[in-house]
């Protein structure tokens, strides 16, 4: 992981997000290796990460234009702990209450919550490391199917954690 955090401190965007865990004494950020996909656990403030892995993203065509980074990945999930960190901070919620929040809510705000992610962290990171994907933009445009324009792909094994070269 230690790899993955000096690539991403690289972007002013990452970097910012990073100390605000850093000096923070109720948020606590753990990491492990995932078996099957990236994901937040806001329950546990556990990043479980699918070590070796990327991300295919494709054109309008539906035609693989890059791989985006595990790095991009794992910062993508440190933006759902800041949301997180922000709505128990705007709203003065407890862990409890915010765990009622995650089942009661969340379900009907997740595609806003996954796109706000995309284009307020993963987004402005990729250009920032200039993650290029082909001739086009260098990120996804939506996350899953909660948009028109899907261009997500398959989980993929890369070179390594900062890399968007497809391991043969």
């Amino acid at each position: 992981m230690l790899e993955t955090f000096d690539y991403l401190k690289n972007s002013k965007v990452v970097d910012e997000l990073i100390k605000e865990f850093e000096n923070s004494n109720e948020y606590d950020l753990s990491f492990k290796k995932s078996v099957f996909q990236s994901f937040y656990n806001p329950k546990k403030n556990l990043i479980k990460v699918l070590d070796g892995f990327g991300l295919e993203i494709k054109d309008s065509n539906g035609e693989v234009s890059g791989i985006q980074s595990q790095a991009l990945g794992v910062l993508h999930e440190i933006g759902h702990a800041k949301v997180e960190k922000d709505i128990i901070e705007k709203y003065g919620l407890d862990s409890e209450e915010y765990n009622f929040y995650l089942e009661q809510k969340k379900g009907k705000n997740w595609p806003r919550e996954e796109n706000f992610v995309v284009k307020e962290y993963e987004t402005p990171t990729a250009k920032e490391l200039n993650e290029k994907l082909g001739a086009s933009e260098p990120i996804r445009v939506s996350h899953q199917k909660f948009t028109p324009y899907e261009n997500t792909g398959e989980d993929v094994r890369t070179e390594g954690p900062t890399s968007t070269k497809r391991k043969n």
